[in-house]
């Protein structure tokens, strides 16, 4: 049990790590990522070990690789990546969100 809290722990660590990298909120990446803002924050805080297709969504907004955000391996993303890949992210969010409401009024 201890080593999947510091498991979480770590986890928790890079997530936040890479969030404030992005510089969006918890509420604004959660929003992204399809997941509470309750669950990312228990998640940054080392209290909950994310399951694996919460791992790969966040990874994919982040723009880092599963393998860094579950365990450290590989090369660790740059500010300027994350930033990135949030970023876009985001600008897609807003143009599917556009589509949706052309298509109700349509």
């Amino acid at each position: 049990m201890r080593g999947a809290q510091g498991s979480a722990g770590r986890v928790g660590e890079r997530v936040a790590r890479a969030r404030r990298w992005s510089g969006v909120s918890q509420r604004r990446l959660s929003g992204l990522v399809g997941l509470s803002p309750t669950y990312l924050g228990a998640v940054e805080r080392g209290g909950f070990m994310p399951g694996t297709g919460p791992l790969f969504a966040l990874a994919d907004v982040l723009g880092v690789s599963a393998a860094w955000l579950a365990r450290g391996e590989g090369e660790e993303p740059t500010p300027d990546v994350v930033r990135a890949a949030v970023a876009a992210a985001e600008a897609k969010a807003k143009k599917s969100g556009r589509a949706k409401r052309h298509r109700a009024a349509a």
